[in-house]
């Protein structure tokens, strides 16, 4: 199977170097993590999980007569 997936994969050339394009299917040329978009929504996804997470530690330390 592996080895009839390489032959249409490669189109009929060298079925041993493939590109990692050709042997994904991916839409993109690089991984997720390679590509800045990506990587600045996930950082902002951190950094306010990080927040929430500091407020809640917050909140418990404190209570509700904090300043």
């Amino acid at each position: 199977l592996l080895k009839e997936w390489q032959k249409s994969a490669s189109k009929g050339e060298d079925d041993l170097s493939l590109d990692y394009e050709d042997c994904t299917k991916s839409r993109h040329a690089t991984q997720w993590y390679q590509q800045i978009v990506p990587l600045v929504q996930f950082s902002s996804d951190i950094f306010l999980f990080t927040l929430a997470g500091l407020a809640t530690l917050y909140h418990i330390k404190k209570g509700d007569k904090a300043k």
